[in-house]
């Protein structure tokens, strides 16, 4: 499965985060989207940065949706002051509307560039 997304994060404080992420992706033969609203706790701040996550996932995009709870790990590593390779692991327990098991794991792999 392959899917393509978005996330914005904004710090809070130089450990914790708050993140919005939207992706959409396939399973099951069902295409659809997702919204999270995460939570970030950073346990490595040096250059190479490596956080858990955790937040609530809303599949579908629309009130009828299933939501459900996302838990993962990622890290990010720098190329540039503003530019970097982003990595995360992610279990998600939402399952959307006629599929047969949660989304499950997912491995997440990016470009980051700060402001």
């Amino acid at each position: 499965t392959i899917g393509f997304g978005a996330n914005i994060e904004y710090l809070f404080a130089s450990e914790m985060s708050g993140s919005l992420e939207y992706y959409s992706y396939t399973k099951d033969s069902f295409t659809t989207n997702a919204l999270d609203i995460n939570f970030r706790y950073y346990f490595v701040t040096g250059s190479t940065q490596v956080y858990g996550n955790a937040g609530l996932s809303n599949i579908g995009g629309d009130p009828d949706s299933t939501l459900g709870l996302n838990l993962g790990a990622g890290a990010i590593f720098p190329l540039a002051d503003s530019f970097g390779i982003t990595t995360a692991l992610n279990y998600n327990l939402a399952k959307p509307d006629g599929a047969q098991d949660p989304f499950g794991f997912g491995l997440k792999a990016g470009v980051m560039y700060s402001f």
